[in-house]
């Protein structure tokens, strides 16, 4: 399990590995991405000083891209860590 972050890497893992390859998407709506933000931006240096900014930068913009090559979509909003866990392995057929 690992993140893309651009059309091009989903292309090149699906030309490398084929059906095997499996690509779920995570998202949820806005306010709790904002909120998720927030609570971690002090954890590190790299990160951009707001929500808006953050979703500003060039790698971001390929987001509503990703989301339509995506195998599955998980909305995380109401999730928890073990729910979004069983619902990535349940969508691979494990």
């Amino acid at each position: 399990m690992d993140s893309v972050r651009t059309v091009a890497q989903i292309r090149r893992l699906r030309e490398t590995f084929g059906p095997k390859f499996i690509h779920l998407h995570l998202t949820a709506v806005q306010r709790i991405l904002e909120d998720r933000f927030e609570s971690r931006r002090g954890n590190s240096t790299k990160e951009a000083s707001t929500f808006l900014a953050a979703m500003s930068h060039t790698i971001e913009k390929e987001e509503a891209q990703l989301l339509t090559l995506a195998d599955k979509v998980i909305d995380t909003s109401t999730l928890d860590t073990e729910s979004v866990y069983q619902a990535a392995v349940s969508s691979m057929g494990i």
